[in-house]
């Protein structure tokens, strides 16, 4: 062969070659076999315009290879040439707002004029959930644009995950499930031995608090709103960062070492709701930001630890991730995030104009399909360094069979599924002789098989009561779930059960009614059980009712226990259930909480017992006893004794003749002014909630009445309420006691042991004993019958709120004993009635040993005033018998009625012997009825009811007194020309002095006045019955 025809064939063989080539090359640019030439593709006509169909391509992993599979469909086997537009955003709002003709800029959302030239028809995997604000502003003010969206077949989930490598650790070694959030409680399991320390993550490569989520003064609000956690954030509400980077749980705040490391990213994704979780479930959790997107995605992998992801994704496959399971609530409260975070069902996003412009793409839109397992082993692939568009080949190639039912068929009326036979005019019809095309189903409709003599096909049928859709060109209806109803057929979605009801089980058309007056804690519920008692009430453990709450408790409602306020106390010691107990007194003893919260070391009703070997605090609580708190007892005991024997000393050498003037009124205004403590007492037995200082006076004053608090008598032995009060009522008996040993001792050493004669000493020694303490006994005997009235309707004692009233044997036996002991002052009164009465008697017999005897009633008062002895007495007891009504305000306006008329009394009668003690009285009764006047306007249990009854009383009182005022004026007036002296002297004053001292010298030489008045001067004794003559 020669050159030229060398030339030749070597030429035709490079030819051949080349053709080869160009088709191997074609054919390798295409996926499909039978796929259609580039030169045939066409573009979609919108409005006139012609324009590729656009794609707008996620910038994520999940979304660029499923993006791709619909891409290379709608090219080689629908023959549409395609135009790719996307955007950095990590986010598929730009997708959404794309295809709306919208955009945004700096929170501003704008939307342009003209739609019909939006190049963008097509997003694939839309993630609803995450732009919920701008997705419903759209929907709002643009409801034409906005995109039909059709489901992908698969969901996506952002949650807490670990690698597999720690999961299978821990179950290996100690049989703990880490895939389940009850395995980290610190209470029962030591997760953190199977995770790195977080120290082992270099700081350098975490973003400091201040510039995350974590720094922001609303987070503290929004985590505690779940799961109260005070000091995890300052009082601006940011989080507490000890070093600036790691926020630590509760549990293990005290000890960061023993936190498990939780990572997130971008601006502190979830933190919110990481710290509700780690707080709530007793989590030993460590949390903190990444500095940047390639630290977030590489440390979990060089790291042992928890980190927040979410899937379908690529980041981290290689560790096999394993989602952490927390509990689930299908309608949590907004801002609650401390159970499972919800599925995402992703879709894709359709321009409207798509359904006329390009049908078959339309179509095949709606069809599109991937199964959870299809869409991670094309991630893995792409993990292992594929393109997107050559995994996406491998699967169109490896299931073909699949997405060719996706294709359209060439009948009109071959409806897929997903669509349904539809009329020239648009409207859904059910019969394929009334059809020209098909549509796919509308929210609330379902595509249902219909199958004619031309083969299958699809229908739209509305979804019915009970359940709803809320896609497009869907092939069933989603029964509604727990907790949601639908009873209109063909709605797009089910609605919430409203409050104070429920739906157990699926697919209600209505919801249950709650019971019993119980309501639900918001909308949405499954289950009868959620249905609780609401707030202001609780739920009876017996019964199941619900109780409403008691005065001084909070109750929440919704199944949380029922919790004392601050001075009160819930309690369970009653038989009948939960009573609510009011601390009188001192409110800090009880402050509030839970069931019998007490101050520390108080226990008991009302918080009102110290414990064992324990003595009250000013704070309210109870301390240790010490050394030195046996000391106010034994102070107690030696005051009481020096004062009886001052008191023995004072009457057994006590002289009327040669006692000065101002001894004699020094002793007595000291006596009055012990008496007026005693009454300002009484006064504080009221219902009164004192300010300071009053509050410390009126505490002072309790100790002048034996109160075992100050004295501390729990530090001294263990005494039982009724062991304190007989002890209260032998302190009169041990007294006397005291005086008589007193008076045998001091008989027998200065006087030979004539205690006969020197019993005048020992009967005035009781006298002034009694008359100056008569009030305080009193108010001892009455204590059993002063009880005050708490929220539950149970009564307690006042002095002793450990004892119930009329409930308890204790309180009867203490009844019983009082009743007994009050004995004591009705024989000291009568006793003081027969020797008033015996006063003129005795005096016109000249016996001076009776009026030594008994001074402690004649001393102090003039003799014709003598009865005014008795009255005082009956207004000291009726003054400690006041305190024992149960309404303080008539406690306090029976007060004042009993110091206006001692008042008055005083003004009248003068009964004083000496002025100024008259004026001292006037004073003391004015002091104490401006004491209590002021004691009403801090009155605690005010009955206002009362009032009315009260000015009532005092307006019939004034009606009657008014008449006998008059007539009492009247015989005044008739008795005033009588003489106001009942012995004639002398007209004279010269005369009558005479007389008088002619008198005394008389008496003093009569043997018939002096009889009984042996060891006495003549002298002595007829100084006596001249007294009594000048009085």
């Amino acid at each position: 062969m020669g050159a030229p025809e060398c030339g030749m064939v070597l030429a035709a063989f490079l030819l051949v070659l080349f053709a080869v080539l160009c088709i191997d090359l074609r054919v390798q640019a295409a996926c499909l076999p039978d796929a259609i030439l580039e030169e045939k593709l066409q573009n979609i006509v919108v409005d006139g315009i012609s324009m590729p169909l656009g794609f707008w391509n996620a910038n994520w992993d999940s979304g660029n290879v499923v993006g791709a599979v619909v891409r290379l469909i709608c090219v080689e086997a629908l023959g549409f040439r395609i135009n790719i537009t996307g955007s950095d955003d990590v986010s598929s709002l730009p997708g959404l707002l794309a295809l709306a003709g919208c955009t945004r800029k700096l929170g501003d959302l704008r939307c342009t004029e003209n739609v019909a030239a939006n190049p963008h028809h097509v997003a694939v995997e839309f993630w609803r959930k995450y732009n919920p604000v701008e997705e419903a502003w759209v929907q709002t003010n643009y409801p034409e644009r906005f995109p039909h969206s059709f489901k992908l077949g698969y969901v996506a989930v952002d949650e807490l995950f670990l690698a597999t490598s720690e999961k299978q650790a821990a179950y290996s070694a100690r049989g703990l499930a880490l895939q389940f959030y009850t395995s980290y409680d610190v209470a029962w399991n030591k997760a953190r031995d199977f995770f790195d320390s977080y120290t082992s993550i270099p700081a350098s490569r975490l973003a400091k608090c201040t510039d995350t989520k974590a720094g922001a003064k609303k987070l503290g609000p929004l985590v505690q709103q779940f799961a109260p956690d005070l000091a995890g954030f300052d009082p601006s509400g940011a989080a507490n960062c000890p070093d600036g980077q790691w926020w630590f749980a509760p549990s293990c705040r005290s000890t960061p070492d023993e936190c498990i490391p939780v990572l997130t990213g971008g601006n502190g994704w979830m933190l919110d709701g990481l710290m509700q979780r780690a707080i709530a479930f007793n989590m030993p959790l460590a949390l903190a930001t990444a500095a940047s997107w390639g630290d977030y995605v590489s440390l979990p992998s060089a790291h042992r630890c928890l980190f927040l992801s979410w899937e379908p994704s690529t980041h981290f496959l290689e560790r096999q991730t394993v989602q952490v399971m927390f509990p689930e609530n299908d309608q949590p409260a907004e801002g609650d995030k401390r159970n499972k975070a919800p599925t995402t069902v992703l879709s894709t996003l359709v321009h409207q104009a798509l359904e006329k412009a390009a049908p078959r793409a339309y179509e095949v839109l709606q069809q599109v399909q991937f199964s959870q397992a299809d869409v991670m082993a094309m991630l893995t692939e792409l993990k292992g360094g594929g393109r997107p568009e050559d995994v996406a080949c491998k699967w169109l190639l490896n299931n073909t069979r699949k997405w060719r039912e996706w294709l359209p068929k060439d009948d009109p009326t071959d409806c897929l599924s997903g669509q349904g036979l539809v009329s020239s005019s648009g409207e859904f019809v059910r019969v394929r002789a009334e059809a020209s095309a098909c549509a796919p189903c509308v929210a609330g409709f379902f595509a249902s098989k219909l199958t004619d003599d031309r083969g299958l096909t699809h229908t739209c049928q509305a979804c019915a009561v009970g359940q709803s859709q809320p896609m497009w060109g869907s092939e069933t209806c989603t029964v509604c779930l727990e907790g949601y109803f639908q009873d209109i057929v063909g709605q797009s979605a089910c609605m919430r059960c409203a409050k104070g009801s429920y739906a157990k089980g699926l697919g209600h058309s209505v919801c249950t009614e709650c019971s019993g007056g119980k309501t639900t804690d918001g909308t949405g519920f499954r289950f009868a059980s959620d249905c609780q008692c609401p707030p202001g009430t609780y739920q009876d453990a017996g019964s199941g009712a619900c109780m409403t709450c008691s005065e001084g408790a909070t109750c929440r409602g919704f199944g949380a226990a029922p919790e004392a306020s601050p001075g009160f106390q819930l309690s369970q010691i009653l038989s009948d259930g939960l009573s609510v107990f009011a601390c009188f007194g001192d409110p800090q003893r009880c402050p509030g909480g839970g069931l019998d919260a007490c101050a520390s070391g108080r226990r008991g009703i009302a918080c009102a017992e110290c414990e064992p070997e324990m003595s009250p605090a000013d704070t309210g609580c109870c301390e240790p006893c010490g050394r030195s708190d046996v000391l106010p007892f034994v102070a107690a005991i030696v005051s009481a004794c020096i004062c009886l024997a001052l008191v023995y000393y004072k009457v057994n050498n006590e002289d009327t003749a040669r006692q000065s003037y101002s001894a004699w009124l020094i002793t007595v205004v000291f006596g009055q002014s012990m008496l007026n403590l005693q009454l300002i007492g009484a006064v504080s037995r009221i219902s009164v909630q004192w300010p300071e200082p009053a509050r410390s006076c009126m505490k002072f004053l309790k100790g002048l009445a034996f109160d075992p608090e100050i004295l501390r008598l729990g530090c001294v032995a263990s005494f039982s309420a009724i062991d304190l009060y007989m002890l209260r009522l032998c302190t009169l008996p041990l007294g006397i006691a005291v005086l008589v040993c007193t008076h045998i001792v001091v008989a027998t050493l200065r006087h030979g042991g004539r205690l006969r004669e020197r019993l005048s000493a020992l009967v005035g020694s009781i006298g002034v004993i009694v008359m100056s303490l008569f009030l305080t006994i009193c108010s001892w005997i009455l204590s059993p019958f002063r009880c005050r009235h708490h929220p539950n309707g149970k009564w307690t004692m006042v002095e002793y709120e450990v004892i119930l009233c009329w409930d308890s044997a204790e309180h009867i036996e203490l009844l019983v004993a009082g009743g007994i002991a009050l004995s004591i002052p009705m024989l000291f009164i009568a006793s003081v009635i027969h020797l008033l009465r015996s006063f003129p008697v005795r005096m016109s017999a000249g016996d001076v040993n009776f009026l030594n005897r008994y001074s402690f009633l004649f001393a102090r008062v003039k003799p014709a005033s003598r009865w005014f002895m008795l009255a005082f007495l009956l207004r000291n007891l009726v003054v400690a018998t006041l305190p024992s009504i149960p309404n303080a305000f008539w406690q306090t306006f029976l007060m004042l009625t009993v110091f206006v008329l001692s008042l008055c009394g005083t003004l009248r009668f003068e009964p004083w012997k000496v002025p100024l003690l008259n004026g001292f009285d006037v004073l003391s009764n004015f002091f104490l009825f401006s004491v209590t006047g002021i004691s009403m306007a801090f009155l605690q249990n005010v009955d206002l009811e009362a009032v009315p009854e009260i000015m009532l009383i005092a307006a019939v009182c004034v009606l009657v007194m008014l008449p006998i005022a008059l007539v009492w004026c009247l015989a005044r007036h008739m008795r005033s020309k009588a003489k106001p002296f009942r012995w004639f002297i002398c007209h004279q004053k010269s005369a009558s002095g005479a007389f008088a001292r002619l008198m005394k010298i008389a008496l003093a030489e009569s043997k018939t006045c002096l009889g009984g008045s042996k060891g006495r001067s003549a002298e002595e004794s007829g100084h006596d019955h001249f007294f009594l003559l000048e009085s």
